[in-house]
């Protein structure tokens, strides 16, 4: 698995999300961990019926990370 920065960095240019944002939005080892899951089913898995089954089966943690990106761009 990729280091957070890595991913981070690699993300912010594919995303409307920049490194310096996402390392604020996800601070804790932890949180790193479960936002790169979250964003590798979501390019992994094209069709939308499949990408929330499997981030449903990351329980609480994957609805966690989809909640922090969308509040954070709904206010910026």
């Amino acid at each position: 698995m990729p280091s957070f920065s890595d991913a981070a960095r690699e993300i912010a240019g594919e995303s409307v999300f920049t490194y310096p944002e996402l390392e604020k939005l996800f601070k804790t080892p932890q949180e790193r961990d479960e936002f790169l899951k979250v964003r590798r089913i979501l390019k992994d898995h094209g069709a939308t019926n499949t990408a929330v089954a499997k981030i449903g089966e990351l329980g609480s943690s994957g609805a966690k990370v989809l909640v922090k990106l969308a509040k954070y761009a709904l206010t910026v």
